[in-house]
């Protein structure tokens, strides 16, 4: 692991950090971190099919038709308040860190002692773009710092191809602002 840490730049930035500790069970279940978006995609679908399978029943039982289209848009509405409240959380949940950066990991301060090969579900906003990523970690080491804080290393994995790239993508970019700032220093 260590040879392909050093295939990828490392730079110190500011990110929004989310995560939540997972277990292996989840992780069989999916291999790979579900987005947001991938939901609504899957509920999409399912609407399709609920939309076409309601149009052949109302010929054959109206009543039922009715009820079953009621119920769906009432899953509809609490589905809606449910991503809305998910939303609100999800933009306060990410707090802002300093952290050491690659394509492959990262290290960052927490005020939670993560004990080494915890498993996580990380999430990060990398700013100024707002680009969310998604991806599953694995803590390498958590050494205790002052004042109750800790400096958790984590390996990235199971991140798709898009948002490693648009990881890559991001710490390139950042470099250069961080070399053009040094240059007018």
């Amino acid at each position: 692991m260590s040879e392909d840490r050093r295939r990828y730049f490392r730079i110190t930035d500011q990110v929004g950090v989310a995560y939540r500790i997972v277990d292996e069970t989840e992780l069989e279940a999916q291999p790979e971190p579900t987005r947001p978006g991938d939901i609504f995609g899957i509920l999409s679908e399912l609407d399709k099919t609920i939309s076409t399978e309601l149009q052949a029943l109302q010929l054959r039982d109206p009543s039922l038709a009715y009820l079953l289209d009621a119920f769906d848009k009432k899953m509809n509405a609490v589905i809606n308040q449910l991503e809305m409240d998910n939303y609100l959380v999800q933009r306060i949940a990410h707090k802002v860190h300093e952290v050491n950066i690659s394509a492959c990991g990262m290290g960052f301060e927490s005020e939670e002692a993560l004990p080494d090969n915890t498993l996580l579900m990380v999430d990060l906003m990398l700013t100024p773009d707002n680009i969310n990523i998604f991806t599953y970690a694995r803590v390498i080491s958590c050494e205790a710092l002052e004042g109750d804080k800790y400096f958790v290393r984590v390996d990235f994995f199971g991140m798709n191809s898009t948002d490693q790239e648009l990881l890559i993508q991001h710490i390139v970019r950042r470099q250069g602002y961080l070399i053009r700032s040094n240059w007018k220093q």
